[in-house]
């Protein structure tokens, strides 16, 4: 751009800003907010498939060992979360018709639809290294297809508005609707294709599972897209630069771990996210083979969890107004962990019934308790990040949602993707056998001590790690006064930047 028109484009951007800034003020409706957040429900369905299924899959199905499962997804979530802090960059950076945000949106959609549904169509006749070559590449496309609608996603949320509270209920409507799909990813499987006492060994359902999770994630993905370019008036502008975006990459990523409010919020989601992904990658072989519940109770406790999502929004009603959400996160993470820990160690002490109807309905209970918990920590978390994107603003004079997004992204991935890892070792460790579909009436029995280090695995050793989350957010200090005061500061400044470079033009 020459030295006339950068003048030009940087007015345009400024008044651009002061009528967004106006149009940020007036309140989102309840149609419109349904609309964004069903952009969540895309990662609702797929990651809650690939997060549950996927690992009991490959392992108990399909015959991978643990390790090179682990290793598979570990590599996948590390190539995604390197991804993340780019597509961050460019959609920050990125001039369009259609905005910074929304190209993405549009054309990560396919790829990742396609991709997820050949990762549950592993060929019978692919094993071992062929197998985790074939895994590998695919869960690497998926999720940098998804990092491609996720980031700019979130980033588009933290634009609509600048309110406090209304930010708070962005998120609320973005998780409850990114629950919606994860509850019709759950029905799915056992309502129409994992029914049966062998369904979820059964490899043929697989495939169709998964191509209609695909299907539904892509209609999601239009519903949110058609929706939110409408919205594209009341996004932050930025003027065409003469920085290559490489350097506006380095640059921004120089800038985040220069902010200590940044640093102590990556910090936190890396620990939480390590023990995540132990618990999530463990689920299904913890409550099938430690637990012994029947195949048709295990969605119900998982369902029952994602059902305590609307609980959750409704006491975040209730907190967001009179705590910060810097306590409100740390004791939803320390209330959870505590739930975590406690039924495994219960039941090495006696105090726990067998299987049967009363296990199953504390089972519930605990899960739809600790689901409402979780909702309420991960909006308050969430809206920290909005609030921290304003307060990296104050501090830079740039806007970085994308980046932002991005850089918690890639330590949520990157960390998920470790406790993958660490679940599979762990099981190869513990001698906890692979391929017990394929093996039939002949596969082994589970000796009780392998069972139990199993449960300490899941129970009182995620836990620990959990907490020590809650602990790293005590350096976090952004609360509600100083918020307000930044976004007085922000408004004062644009002000003075659209008369300045009006006046120069």
């Amino acid at each position: 751009m020459d030295g006339d028109a950068r003048p030009a484009a940087a007015s345009g951007a400024a008044i651009a800003n002061q009528r967004a800034a106006h149009a940020r003020g007036q309140r989102l409706g309840f149609w419109t907010k349904s609309a964004y957040g069903a952009g969540a429900m895309v990662d609702g369905l797929v990651s809650t498939a690939t997060n549950l299924f996927l690992f009991f899959y490959l392992t108990a199905v399909c015959g991978l060992s643990g390790s090179l499962t682990g290793l598979s997804l570990f590599a996948a979530l590390v190539a995604d979360a390197v991804i993340d802090p780019l597509v961050g960059s460019l959609s920050d950076n990125t001039h369009s018709r259609w905005g910074r945000r929304h190209p993405f949106l549009i054309w990560s959609a396919p790829p990742l639809a396609l991709a997820f549904g050949l990762l549950f169509s592993l060929p019978a006749g692919l094993t071992g290294l062929a197998a985790f070559c074939y895994v590998t590449l695919f869960s690497i496309v998926l999720r940098a297809a998804l990092s491609g609608f996720n980031v700019p996603h979130f980033a588009l949320g933290a634009e609509l508005s600048d309110d406090y509270v209304e930010r708070s209920s962005l998120v609320s409507y973005r998780l409850f609707l990114g629950s919606a799909g994860s509850i019709a990813c759950m029905a799915l499987g056992p309502l129409l294709f994992f029914r049966g006492a062998d369904g979820m060994l059964r490899r043929a359902a697989y495939p169709p599972f998964a191509w209609t999770v695909a299907g539904l994630a892509l209609l999601a993905a239009a519903v949110c897209v058609a929706t939110t370019l409408g919205l594209r008036h009341r996004l932050h502008q930025t003027p065409p630069g003469a920085v290559r975006p490489a350097r506006q990459f380095v640059a921004g990523l120089l800038e985040l771990f220069r902010n200590p409010t940044f640093i102590f919020l990556f910090i936190c989601e890396v620990i939480y996210f390590v023990a995540l992904g132990v618990s999530n990658t463990l689920t299904f072989h913890v409550y099938i083979f430690f637990w012994h519940i029947p195949q048709r109770l295990n969605q119900s406790i998982i369902i029952a969890g994602i059902l305590g999502t609307p609980a959750g929004v409704w006491l975040n009603s209730f907190t967001s107004r009179r705590f910060e959400k810097r306590t409100v996160a740390a004791a939803g993470v320390l209330i959870s962990a505590a739930c975590q820990a406690a039924f495994p160690l219960l039941k090495f002490a006696g105090l726990m019934p067998g299987p049967g109807p009363w296990l199953y309905g504390l089972m519930i209970a605990n899960s739809a308790f600790v689901g409402a918990v979780i909702t309420t920590e991960t909006v308050a978390f969430y809206s920290m990040i909005a609030d921290a994107a304003d307060e990296h603003e104050h501090r830079f004079a740039t806007r970085r949602e994308g980046l932002y997004f991005a850089g918690l992204s890639f330590a949520i991935k990157a960390s998920s993707g470790l406790g993958s890892l660490i679940a599979g070792v762990a099981l190869d460790a513990i001698h906890f056998p692979t391929g017990l579909a394929a093996r039939g009436a002949a596969a082994p029995a589970i000796a009780p001590e392998v069972l139990t280090r199993l449960a300490v695995i899941y129970g009182p050793g995620v836990a620990l790690v959990s907490a020590l989350s809650a602990v790293s957010l005590l350096g976090y200090r952004l609360n509600r006064r100083a918020h307000a005061q930044v976004l007085a500061d922000l408004a004062e400044r644009r002000q003075a930047l659209a008369a300045a470079t009006a006046s120069a033009v």
